[in-house]
Protein backbone atom coordinates (compact mmCIF):
# COMPACT_ATOMS: atom_id res chain seq x y z
CA UNK A 1 0.00 0.00 0.00
CA UNK A 2 2.77 2.42 0.73
CA UNK A 3 5.03 1.31 -2.29
CA UNK A 4 5.05 4.54 -3.89
CA UNK A 5 5.84 6.54 -1.23
CA UNK A 6 8.29 4.02 0.38
CA UNK A 7 10.35 4.14 -3.14
CA UNK A 8 9.99 8.16 -3.69
CA UNK A 9 11.90 8.90 -0.28
CA UNK A 10 14.36 5.78 -1.02
CA UNK A 11 15.33 7.64 -4.40
CA UNK A 12 15.42 11.38 -2.71
CA UNK A 13 17.95 10.04 -0.31
CA UNK A 14 20.42 8.37 -3.05
CA UNK A 15 19.93 10.62 -5.83
CA UNK A 16 20.55 13.85 -3.88
CA UNK A 17 23.77 12.03 -2.61
CA UNK A 18 24.94 11.41 -6.36
CA UNK A 19 24.85 7.75 -5.68
CA UNK A 20 22.89 6.83 -8.62
CA UNK A 21 24.44 3.94 -9.71
CA UNK A 22 24.48 1.66 -6.67
CA UNK A 23 20.48 2.07 -6.95
CA UNK A 24 20.42 1.35 -10.47
CA UNK A 25 22.53 -2.09 -9.92
CA UNK A 26 21.09 -2.61 -6.48
CA UNK A 27 17.72 -2.20 -8.29
CA UNK A 28 18.54 -5.00 -10.84
CA UNK A 29 19.65 -7.51 -8.60
CA UNK A 30 16.79 -7.14 -6.15
CA UNK A 31 14.50 -7.62 -9.44
CA UNK A 32 16.45 -10.83 -11.16
CA UNK A 33 16.68 -12.32 -7.33
CA UNK A 34 13.14 -11.68 -7.16
CA UNK A 35 12.40 -13.43 -10.29
CA UNK A 36 14.15 -16.13 -9.28
CA UNK A 37 12.34 -16.60 -6.04
CA UNK A 38 8.98 -16.25 -7.84
CA UNK A 39 9.96 -18.75 -10.43
CA UNK A 40 11.01 -21.59 -7.72
CA UNK A 41 7.56 -20.65 -6.10
CA UNK A 42 5.79 -21.42 -9.29
CA UNK A 43 7.91 -24.58 -9.74
CA UNK A 44 6.95 -25.72 -5.94
CA UNK A 45 2.79 -24.80 -6.88
CA UNK A 46 3.09 -26.64 -9.91
CA UNK A 47 4.07 -29.62 -8.74
CA UNK A 48 1.87 -29.61 -5.42
CA UNK A 49 -1.41 -27.91 -6.40
CA UNK A 50 -3.09 -27.41 -2.80
CA UNK A 51 -5.20 -25.11 -1.22
CA UNK A 52 -2.92 -24.49 1.45
CA UNK A 53 -0.03 -23.41 0.30
CA UNK A 54 3.01 -22.54 2.01
CA UNK A 55 2.05 -24.07 4.89
CA UNK A 56 1.12 -27.61 2.99
CA UNK A 57 4.98 -27.43 0.68
CA UNK A 58 6.85 -26.64 4.11
CA UNK A 59 5.28 -29.83 5.47
CA UNK A 60 6.25 -31.87 2.06
CA UNK A 61 9.44 -30.59 1.54
CA UNK A 62 11.16 -30.19 4.85
CA UNK A 63 12.36 -33.69 6.44
CA UNK A 64 10.96 -34.46 9.98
Amino acid sequence: MAVPFGLSTTMYITLTTGQSVSVLWGWVLVSLISCCIAASLAEICAVYPTAGGVYYWSAMLSTP
